[in-house]
């Protein structure tokens, strides 16, 4: 192989490289998204409890429901964002 090929090989590196990290700023911004929404929806559905407030209070409860809420809207978001990125950069 001559130096044209490796010249190549780390150019296709450089693009990989660069390649990955526009799909992680992409998944970032879906997932903090998807998290901030979720949380949103889940002080909705309990009216009348300021989850935050009662987590600042050290509510166990309270904490164990949003952790859960968290759990769940992560792997949601991770299945959709694999899939998304899939779709766009593959």
């Amino acid at each position: 192989m001559g130096p044209g090929i490796l010249g190549l090989f780390r150019t296709m590196e450089i693009v990989g490289i660069a390649l990955g990290f526009v799909q992680l700023i992409f998944a970032l911004i879906l997932a903090v998204a998807a998290q901030y929404i979720g949380l949103s929806v889940l002080s909705k559905l309990i009216k009348g409890v300021d989850t935050w407030d009662e987590l600042r209070n050290g509510n166990i409860a309270t904490a164990i429901v949003m952790a859960a809420t968290v759990v769940a809207v992560g792997t949601i978001v991770a299945i959709g964002v694999k899939s998304i990125i899939e779709a766009i950069f593959v």
